[in-house]
């Protein structure tokens, strides 16, 4: 039986992304508090949590911290009248991530991210309006990780016309989120690590004008609201520290919480206090962090992008939930190898790591090279080559370092193994509805691309598909991170005597060589430096000598 569409994380567009409720003394309605944009998911009331009073005991977590004292967030924006407060809780929670990475200060583009997130030429992708739709929460994670991000002076906001992401003349990305960290709103002391180690977690909340002290920007809803409220009232922000002992007397006298504490979050609509630019919202609000906008992130690292990388995935836009399968399909959905297969004929790609998603947290792990025989994976295990293995570390993405694994000249395919106690789940980038009442996403889907394998057995996920009555179908997400071989100095995919002269070149200042090159293709012998043992090191290459 085809899965239910509220497994695939269903989501409501937000076009009025506030209903306004008039303060309980009579104060008029402000237009600043009506600007959200964020999306519902689509759980179920019993999955509506919220976040318990926190015990930080045994956690080494303080009673008070802040992401902006410790400078690790950057200045708040402003969205305008526009719903596209998720973008900006994506673009805040990674910058705030380039800032504890060592990147440095960026102001990054939300324009990028909102044409990135809207329909494409083709009619695929995000089928939102870019100025008045709102997106699911979690796409921001898709954003970062698969679009990743630009300076705001490269494509300042609201700057453009243009209805689709291939009409913008844009530079190459400068970063991509590597790991990204989905978080439990029943664990808060989670995401208080989180905001100490990323410097800010992406949430959502449920706003309403009468749950707001003005005079102390506290605010707490601790009231039952109807899906209708929750699904106009969404607005994504990101958390950027907490106050144990924040007084319940700062809150409103309609919604004070029981006990002291709470969030403090940044916000998107303009600085200063009057524009209610950093709020204090309670642990004991009802919706900070439900699972009905979707999963709270963090992004835990950071993929530079340079002129001898690039990214290789057979989907665009990243895995949109994460799928699984049970016994009247495979053997064992206990143990699953999850396939897709990849063209490595671009100038002979280095595997530098690799990102996938999976909700498995403390799984086996095991990632291999698989050849491709007619267009299919081979199943001999004899044949592949592992690149790496472990335990997933957290539910979320999971950027996995490999050890320049020179892949091929030709068609072949990377295998992720999952061996868990549940069932191993994979993301698959694939179609979303409103409620199953229209599309909101569409993949560009890839048919034979994907397959896993499972009991010995190799099955293709476009037939799978087929077995659904599902004819959009989609494809499993596997970002890789490739390099330029170490050596190839030229970057032709060939490493030969001309690679050894122009370092030579190089070394004698006859010549200056890209900063790029020089850093992630010069240094072929890995010691942090380019000097002559580099050119004698390409000589052995060339000569069939292993350098390791």
């Amino acid at each position: 039986m085809k899965r239910l569409i509220s497994a695939l994380l269903t989501a409501a567009i937000i076009i009025c992304p506030f209903t306004t409720t008039a303060a309980a003394d009579g104060g008029a309605k402000d237009k600043r508090f009506i600007v959200g944009g964020s999306t519902i998911a689509d759980y179920g009331k019993d999955e509506q949590k919220p976040i318990a009073v926190s015990n930080s005991d045994g956690f080494d977590l303080p009673e008070a911290y802040s992401s902006v004292e410790e400078g690790f967030v950057t200045p708040v924006k402003d969205q305008g009248d526009m719903n596209t407060c998720t973008i900006f809780s994506a673009a805040g929670a990674m910058e705030s991530a380039l800032l504890k990475n060592g990147y440095g200060e960026y102001d990054l583009s939300e324009e990028y991210f909102n044409y990135w997130a809207s329909t494409r030429d083709d009619g695929n992708g995000w089928l939102r309006n870019r100025e008045t739709d709102g997106a699911i929460l979690s796409a921001g994670v898709n954003i970062l990780s698969y679009g990743g991000v630009i300076k705001e002076s490269e494509l300042p906001y609201m700057s453009s016309d243009k209805e689709s992401f291939e009409e913008l003349d844009v530079p190459e990305p400068m970063f991509y989120a590597g790991s990204v960290k989905r978080l439990s709103q029943e664990d808060p002391n989670e995401i208080k690590r989180a905001v100490m180690d990323c410097g800010a977690v992406a949430t959502s909340f449920y706003v309403s004008y009468e749950y707001l002290n003005k005079q102390t920007n506290a605010y707490c809803c601790n009231d039952e609201v109807t899906d209708e409220q929750i699904g106009q009232s969404g607005h994504a922000v990101i958390i950027v520290g907490w106050d144990d002992n924040y007084s319940r007397d700062s809150f409103s006298k309609n919604c004070m919480p029981q006990s002291d504490g709470a969030w403090l979050i940044k916000n998107s609509w303009g600085a200063g206090a009057e524009n209610f630019d950093y709020i204090w919202v309670s642990y004991e609000d009802k919706y900070i962090s439900s699972l009905k906008y979707g999963d709270s992130y963090a992004v835990e690292s950071i993929i530079k992008k340079h002129s001898c990388n690039y990214m290789l995935n057979i989907d665009q836009f990243g895995s949109m939930y994460d799928m699984s399968f049970d016994e009247t399909y495979v053997e064992d959905p206990y143990d699953v190898t999850f396939i897709n297969v990849f063209d490595f004929s671009r100038t002979m790609p280095v595997i530098n790591s690799l990102s996938f998603d999976s909700e498995n947290a403390g799984s086996e792990y095991e990632i291999y090279y698989i050849p491709v025989s007619g267009g299919k994976p081979v199943n001999d295990k004899a044949a592949w080559t592992r690149l790496a293995s472990g335990n997933i570390e957290y539910s979320g993405l999971i950027n996995i370092p490999i050890d320049d694994f020179k892949v091929p000249d030709e068609c072949g395919a990377i295998g992720v193994r999952i061996k868990a106690d549940e069932k191993a789940s994979f993301g698959c980038c694939e179609w979303m509805t409103q409620y199953g009442l229209k599309y909101i996403f569409l993949p560009r889907t890839a048919d034979d691309r994907s397959f896993f394998i499972s009991g010995g057995k190799t099955y293709s996920l476009s037939d799978y598909y087929t077995s659904m009555q599902d004819e959009i179908g989609g494809n499993f997400s596997i970002n890789i991170v490739a390099n330029v071989q170490r050596g190839d100095i030229n970057k032709d995919g060939d490493i030969s005597i001309a690679d050894a002269i122009l370092l030579q070149k190089d070394i004698a200042d006859i010549i200056t060589l890209d900063s790029d090159v020089r850093e992630y293709v010069a240094d072929t012998d890995k010691n942090s430096s380019v000097n002559v043992s580099d050119c004698i090191a390409i000589q052995k290459i060339i000569a069939g000598i292993d350098i390791k």
